[in-house]
């Protein structure tokens, strides 16, 4: 902001002024959004005051579409190569199991909610897969976890056990020059656990956790071609951490996650609110066949909300009981104990003698970290590939899932 004081005259034409060189717009939205936010400050840049070039307005990234950018790129490297559905120990067997009807649109177009489902549950799964066969290489007794809980271990046994399987069984140093068999898996929990410790710090309000894990993201990400949100990411935390005043940053970080609920665990990003809200707008609302008009969605829009107050009214007054879209937890117990049924039989942590692949898992920390290395300096990095990236559509089962996360 510039110190220049900026001054708003009322409509009345009296000598009040409001000096706004002090207040900031906060403006939530996608990569779409923070692009034209971008466009308005260069075309207004030759403006004199402040109040002209707009230096009140402040972008904040929308998390929920960084998700989006997260599952994507997890499904470029494990599900969308030909190669990678071949192995034995890949994801898409895995699939197969978890989601036996969906294989087919897992592995050409799944949008947020399916991959999102794919990599909690079967994350879930390799996770115990690694408590059975390292509580099975210390008591060669215990054949099993339930044998092992028999027991009634004591928590610190259970904390030291855990921090082994988190040094040992996930990829903690990459060697980009040199392929092992059992750095696949190794690696595969990784960018799991990458993604589960951003949801988990995003669920929780947790920002300073959530800047933690932007690094991990940038490199990953740009590694899989998505540099528009990698230019965001880095330009998020270089305003954050240097740029913002104090009572600015705080304001930022107060209002990149927000809890409609009031509860524990039930923050979201304030961007998925706004999808929720389009897809009111333009699906439910916005018309069928030839009423489906831009102007018949702009007549209805501010009509939203009386709708739903209505719907809450009749539902009340009729003594419905279920109040909520929100549909139970499925019971995943028969499907895991298949998924680790077959983890026991291809043993994906021990290195098998003959056992070949024929994918590797590219090296995504360090290909990003390159990237970026061999980017700077250069101000119009990867215009070519910016142009060609698609964004993912949103759609109501993907604002639902996350709703329900």
């Amino acid at each position: 902001m510039s110190d220049n004081n900026s001054q708003v005259a009322d409509s009345g034409g009296s000598q009040a002024v409001i000096y706004v060189s002090n207040h900031v717009f906060l403006f939530n939205g996608d990569l779409g959004t923070g692009e034209k936010i971008d466009v308005f400050f260069e075309k207004r840049s030759i403006e004199q005051t402040p109040w002209l070039q707009l230096q009140f307005v402040v972008f904040v990234l929308g998390l929920f579409h960084l998700k989006m950018a997260c599952i994507d790129a997890l499904w470029k490297v494990f599900i969308q190569p030909h190669s990678a559905q071949e192995d034995k120990t890949c994801l898409m067997k895995d699939v197969s199991i978890l989601h036996p009807r969906e294989t087919g649109s897992i592995a050409s177009k799944p949008g947020f909610w399916r991959m999102h489902q794919v990599i909690q549950h079967a994350s879930i799964c390799w996770q115990l897969n690694c408590w059975q066969v390292e509580v099975q290489k210390r008591e060669p007794a215990h054949s099993s976890l339930k044998l092992f809980a028999m027991l009634k271990p004591l928590l610190d046994y259970l904390k030291a056990l855990a921090n082994h399987l988190a040094m040992n069984y996930t990829a903690r140093k990459e060697k980009s020059q040199i392929f092992d068999l059992r750095s696949k898996p190794l690696l595969l929990k990784k960018y799991f656990c990458l993604y589960e410790d951003l949801t988990f710090a995003m669920n929780h309000g947790d920002v300073g956790h959530v800047e933690c894990c932007f690094m991990s993201w940038v490199w990953i990400i740009k590694a899989t071609g998505k540099h528009k949100y990698v230019k965001h990411m880095m330009k998020y935390l270089s305003n954050v951490q240097f740029l913002y005043p104090p009572g600015l940053r705080k304001a930022v970080r107060y209002s990149i996650l927000i809890n409609p609920l009031g509860k524990p665990g039930c923050f979201r990003a304030p961007d998925l609110c706004l999808e929720l809200n389009n897809l009111y707008t333009k699906a439910k609302y916005g018309g069928t066949g030839v009423n489906y008009t831009e102007q018949h969605i702009i007549n209805k829009s501010v009509l939203i909300q009386i709708y739903r107050d209505l719907h809450l009214t009749f539902e009340r007054n009729l003594v419905l009981g279920n109040l909520t879209t929100k549909h139970a937890e499925p019971n995943m117990t028969q499907t895991f104990e298949a998924m680790m049924e077959n983890l026991k039989k291809t043993r994906p942590h021990k290195i098998i003698p003959g056992r070949g692949s024929k994918h590797q898992i590219p090296n995504l920390i360090d290909k990003g970290q390159c990237a970026l290395l061999a980017a700077q300096g250069h101000e119009a990095m990867d215009t070519n590939n910016v142009a060609a990236e698609e964004e993912t559509e949103v759609t109501l089962a993907d604002v639902t899932v996350e709703i329900e996360v």
